[in-house]
């Protein structure tokens, strides 16, 4: 940036030269400290920002007004609240920040104990909100509360459009938010939250809904991180469109993660209309528990699945936890597909209404021979069966019932897999 006066929005006349002024107010000592009233910023550099914070010990309130980038003024790279690297003790709160063409907030790596409250932060192309820790330098001790995120698009260095994205973060939590209309368009993959490479990231009382993007997109993402949890949040309505293998519409997707705990959580209505959809993916992680969770509805033309394990998913668990009505269109939909996953407890699930054209199944592990702990479900009403695993002995043990009529199971164990006939 040029001339590092600060003035807002204004250009000024020396010796008869336009020179440009950096938009970017800098608060560089501790204190609490407001902004007046709201306006649209007139930016002419990129990579400037609203406010840029350089101090520690700081409490920034907007007071509920209004802040956002001139439509006339679109230089790249412009922030709301950009807070430098390695600072503590910071809270942003009480406003919205929208038409940006950078990130709403950006936190720099090494900081910690970053508090952001009861903001609205939307159509900023990068991302609404970035904890950017690094390899060396975690954001640690961090808080996004009340908050509302909309409308991200991404740009075309990044792999996907970000609604909140944490990188290298360790102790941070995020509650009762919601993040919508976070979208990629034709081009890039989407996800509402990513959290990467991360760890002891707790998302309480969050919704996720109505995303698109091309490739993967994902209400929630948790990528390379463990002990993650996820409590009492929902996910809806997650589109992938790009036609090609791979490509697929999630609601939660733990990938290459481990230890992570979701509990009473919603996923439902994800779709991709060529390809897969699924409530919820664990790939290539261990130890992961999905408990008491509800997952409906999701589509796909080439399959579709209320829970997936699959790659070399090991040692994590389904348990108590609801899925129906998913549907595989022209090709495979299930309640629950284990494909490739190992020695995993699936306990407890009621799995029904599943549905495909090639085959609509309640629980499907591909195994030859499972290795899998599948004990104590209950399939009703899926297309072509209830069960399709295959033991060390060839016989999946399964009791059979009509509905209305309990007594063939009066007798059976806790332990025992029941199909409603």
């Amino acid at each position: 940036m040029k001339n590092k006066f600060l003035i807002l929005g204004l250009t000024i006349l020396i010796f008869s030269k336009i020179y440009s002024v950096p938009i970017c107010t800098v608060i560089n000592s501790p204190g609490t400290y407001g902004f007046g009233a709201g306006f649209a910023a007139q930016p002419t550099d990129a990579d400037d920002a609203l406010v840029c914070i350089t101090s520690s010990n700081v409490v920034l309130d907007f007071g509920g007004e209004v802040f956002s980038q001139d439509p006339n003024f679109r230089a790249p790279g412009f922030d709301g609240v950009r807070i430098s690297s390695n600072l503590t003790n910071i809270t942003i709160k009480n406003g919205t920040l929208k038409n940006m063409t950078g990130i709403g907030i950006n936190v720099g790596d090494g900081c910690s104990d970053i508090h952001v409250e009861n903001m609205t932060i939307k159509s900023c192309d990068e991302s609404g909100i970035l904890l950017g820790g690094t390899s060396i330098s975690l954001v640690q001790d961090a808080s996004i509360n009340n908050c509302f995120i909309k409308s991200c698009t991404g740009i075309s260095t990044n792999p996907a459009a970000y609604g909140l994205r944490v990188t290298y973060g360790n102790d941070i939590r995020i509650d009762n938010s919601l993040v919508n209309n976070i979208d990629g368009a034709t081009s890039l993959a989407a996800y509402a939250l990513s959290v990467e490479n991360s760890k002891a990231v707790s998302i309480v009382n969050c919704q996720f809904m109505d995303n698109a993007g091309n490739d993967v997109v994902a209400g929630i993402r948790i990528k390379d991180s463990d002990w993650t949890q996820i409590s009492n949040c929902s996910v809806l309505n997650s589109v992938a469109r790009q036609n090609s293998a791979g490509s697929r519409a999630l609601g939660i997707f733990l990938d290459n993660s481990n230890y992570a705990s979701i509990l009473d959580c919603t996923s439902k209505h994800n779709n991709h209309a060529t390809q897969s959809g699924y409530g919820f993916q664990a790939l290539n992680g261990s130890n992961n528990l999905l408990k008491n969770c509800i997952t409906m509805n999701n589509k796909g033309s080439v399959q579709a699945a209320g829970f997936y394990l699959n790659g070399t998913e090991v040692a994590s668990a389904i348990i108590e936890s609801e899925s129906r009505a998913n549907d595989g269109g022209a090709g495979n939909g299930y309640g629950i597909l284990l494909d490739g996953s190992t020695k995993c407890d699936i306990f407890k699930n009621n799995i029904h209404g599943n549905k495909g054209t090639t085959e609509g199944i309640g629980l499907k592990d591909t195994a030859v021979a499972t290795n899998n702990l599948i004990h104590g479900n209950i399939a009703f009403n899926n297309d072509t069966r209830g069960y399709k695993v295959t033991t060390a002995t060839g016989t999946f043990q399964a009791s059979h019932a009509t509905i209305g009529d309990y007594t063939s199971t009066t007798t059976a164990s806790d332990y025992y897999n029941v199909q409603f006939n």
